[in-house]
């Protein structure tokens, strides 16, 4: 592992990014058909290059491009492209030039990776539509290896609920083969289990990698790697480049499981290579890792260290730990919007309730952002071998792939790839602006989010104009079926929130006791669904219909086979609490104890004359929660808080049931400014649960609360005068240093800054 100074870093790193950004064709000619002509490349690769052909036959559904052992669509007197290869150049592994004029098409490399990349990255520029294809011309690109920001290009398969993940092995090759199409290289099988049919399945596995040009790799744990009789498994198997053994989050670290394994497999595959990660480990244990990592035992049976979530430092902090020598591999989270390595930014309670951890979530800017976050010369690392559960992250792996082969495009023209490669051209602008449509409809607020009707008149238009691409295409189905369901949702969310003020407003009025109930129930059992909604509601049903006959619910969203939709009707209010409050006090038998009740019910965010209250997981952010740096630059909340709470609970507040956590030995840091320096007062906290022990402090100089167990409930601190009369007053909640796990702790939902008087009233 090199270790390079900073001013190198960056110096390397504006390197890659000083390539003109105008690499696509600005020119293009129609065509009746595409010959592809293999002369003078192996054999392998030909049979590669015929799978590929193959693939755009079958996702274009017009047959139009051919080769030798195919000749159908290529007939005589048809005006028909035909793209050659030269193995010549200096271009290096994966480096190719290419030369467009006309029907003549000339993709020159070094080697049969660079002839692969090449006919990839030129097929990802074919304008194929319904009516016609159009190819470049006038038109040369190249591209070396020296400007990819690294060589590994991985994504995982996860081996549930089917062994291969798809459903037939055909439907994972082919899509292994799509994954190809945007520069992945490698292909890791996960979650492996012990039962004896994964023999066969792995071997199976390791064959379509070999055929389809994957590096194959193996995500397994110690445990079950010794289950195994490795000399079999590995000789049978076709393909095996590495293994990574967790260590935490699925397996435990077992260096004579990692001997044992690379040795059997060093046996067949010659350069098969053992990673390990240090994941979920307190800081004594990493630092005793890190220290047997110099002995000749680890060194010898080690090739690499993976870093993935649930390790304790950041990765620009995590490279400077690991001894010289050990290559780092990353393994990011990328399928996960929430309670995960890179949830999405103060995601809206209202996606969370409805969609919970695993969704269709295109998040191109987000991801592309920590892409380059990740190779900026900082973090100097061979690649990425990204965690996975389905295929409704798929967007997002083209955006990993495609930004980390070819940093010096955009990721505008990632995405305009992505689209034009699947829907086709004439559907490319609406399609891709649907993709970066729906990562903006999560971000803020629902309710005053005025992209969300724009994303929706984009997937309206493309069931207009794409009806036939629509109903084979999962990838777009997934998309629109997105569409439909967040604008039911904000029409949800918004008349939702109309009954509570409704109600809210009612009970705060000083008629009869029992006539503001009565208002305030009616008004919460307001019907928010009308006729347009429950058409919405049903187009997302079939939708989801739709994709199960095309991929599988299973096979799109491995953790959620319902495709989300059990959670479609979820609370994304507070009036199934409101309500339940209401008749509950409407029981109460004396006028005194109900507006007792009512006081109690409306003033929950009312911290009296001159006090706070602060809902910390607020979506706009509070204002009181402290970020010490920018979002964007933090993406993994290893310094700014990230936010929990994806399950409703009708029996509280949602303010209540949304909290922010810190990880490691960071803070959740809540200021409040403005405050009477003669006043003294009370701070009352709503602690949201966790694991460890945490600490309160005030102004880093008074202990509000040693360290104690967290736990799941509301308390009260005096606050000392000394630390009020300021001004100003920042709270600090620290878990004990050093710890293990997932790191995540401090949970706090909510907190009441009041001046303490026999007047005040906290509730």
């Amino acid at each position: 592992q090199c270790r390079w100074s900073t001013a190198m870093k960056s110096l390397v790193f504006a390197a890659l990014l000083a390539v003109p950004a105008a690499w696509g064709p600005s020119k293009f000619v129609p065509v009746d058909a595409i010959f592809v002509d293999s002369d003078g490349l192996p054999s392998s690769v030909s049979s590669l290059l015929e799978s590929h052909v193959s693939i755009y036959n079958s996702r274009t559904g017009k047959g139009g491009m051919c080769t030798k052992s195919s000749m159908v669509g290529c007939s005589a007197g048809k005006a028909t492209a035909k793209v050659s290869f030269e193995i010549n150049n200096s271009a290096g592994k994966e480096g190719f030039e290419l030369r467009s004029s006309e029907l003549d098409h000339v993709v020159s490399a070094a080697d049969a990776s660079g002839a692969m990349q090449g006919f990839l990255a030129w097929v990802r520029q074919v304008r194929w539509s319904a009516k016609q294809t159009q190819v470049p011309t006038e038109w040369t690109a190249s591209h070396t290896s020296d400007k990819e920001l690294w060589g590994v290009r991985g994504h995982q398969y996860s081996s549930a609920p089917h062994a291969q993940m798809f459903r037939t092995v055909d439907e994972m090759k082919a899509y292994t083969l799509e994954q190809a199409a945007f520069g992945t290289n490698q292909i890791e099988m996960a979650h492996i289990s012990s039962r004896s049919s994964s023999v066969d399945n792995l071997i199976q596995f390791s064959s379509v990698m070999k055929d389809t040009g994957m590096n194959a790799s193996l995500w397994i744990s110690g445990n079950t790697l010794a289950s195994f009789d490795l000399d079999k498994l590995f000789k049978d198997m076709k393909q095996l480049d590495s293994i990574f053994m967790p260590g935490g989050d699925g397996g435990t670290l077992n260096i004579t499981a990692a001997k044992n394994a690379r040795k059997s497999c060093r046996k067949y595959h010659a350069g098969c290579t053992m990673w390990i990660s240090l994941q979920e480990l307190s800081a004594d244990d990493m630092e005793k890792i890190i220290k047997d990592l110099g002995t000749s035992e680890w060194k010898d049976n080690v090739d690499g260290i993976v870093y993935g979530p649930h390790v304790r430092v950041p990765l620009t902090e995590f490279v400077q730990m690991i001894p010289e020598g050990f290559p780092i591999r990353q393994y990011p989270d990328i399928c996960h919007i929430a309670g995960a390595q890179f949830a999405l930014n103060f995601l809206s309670h209202v996606w969370a309730f409805t969609h919970q951890r695993q969704a269709v979530a295109p998040s191109p800017q987000f991801m592309d952002n920590i892409v380059r976050l990740r190779a900026n010369g900082s973090t100097p690392t061979i690649g990425v071998g990204a965690y996975s559960e389905g295929v409704g992250d798929d967007w997002n792996k083209a955006v990993w792939s495609g930004v980390a082969l070819q940093p010096y495009r955009t990721v505008k023209d990632i995405v305009a790839d992505y689209a034009r490669y699947y829907f086709g051209s004439d559907l490319e602008e609406s399609a891709a602006g649907l993709i970066f449509g729906l990562e903006q409809n999560w971000i803020g607020d629902p309710a005053s989010n005025s992209q969300i009707n724009k994303t929706f008149a984009l997937a309206q238009k493309l069931e207009k104009d794409g009806k036939d691409v629509l109903a084979k295409s999962w990838r777009l189905q997934a998309l629109v079926k997105r569409a439909y369901n967040d604008v039911y949702q904000q029409r949800r969310y918004v008349c939702g929130l109309e009954s509570v003020a409704g109600a809210m407003s009612v009970l705060r009025r000083t008629w009869s006791p029992d006539h503001r109930l009565d208002d305030a129930e009616a008004s919460l059992e307001r019907d928010c669904v009308d006729k347009t909604m429950s058409s919405y509601k049903s187009r997302v049903l079939q939708l989801a219909s739709d994709i199960n006959k095309t991929v599988g619910a299973e096979v799109l969203q491995t953790q959620d086979k319902m495709l989300n939709i059990q959670l479609i009707d979820e609370s994304v209010t507070d009036v199934p609490f409101l309500l339940d409050q209401v008749k509950s006090i409407k029981k109460l038998k004396s006028n005194d104890d109900k507006e007792k009740a009512i006081a109690k019910l409306t003033g929950w965010t009312d911290p009296g004359k001159d006090g706070y209250y602060a809902a910390l997981a607020s979506v706009p952010q509070s204002p009181h929660l402290v970020l010490p740096v920018p979002l964007e630059s933090d993406p993994a909340r290893y310094i700014n808080p990230s936010v929990s709470g994806d399950r409703y609970h009708s029996s509280h507040w949602i303010s209540s049931q949304r909290s922010v956590f810190e990880l490691y030995d960071s803070s959740v840091v809540v200021r409040f400014e403005g405050l009477k320096s003669s006043a003294q007062y009370k701070l009352r906290v709503g602690w949201a649960g966790g694991d460890g022990e945490v600490q309160l402090s005030a102004n880093k100089h008074s202990i509000l609360q040693k360290y104690t167990a967290a736990t799941s409930s509301t308390k009260d601190y005096s606050v000392p005068q000394s630390e009020t009369k300021g001004g100003s007053l920042e709270l600090e909640c620290q878990q004990k240093p050093g710890v293990g796990g997932s790191g995540r702790s401090c949970y706090i939902s909510e907190m009441w800054l009041t001046v303490e008087s026999d007047d005040v009233v906290i509730v």
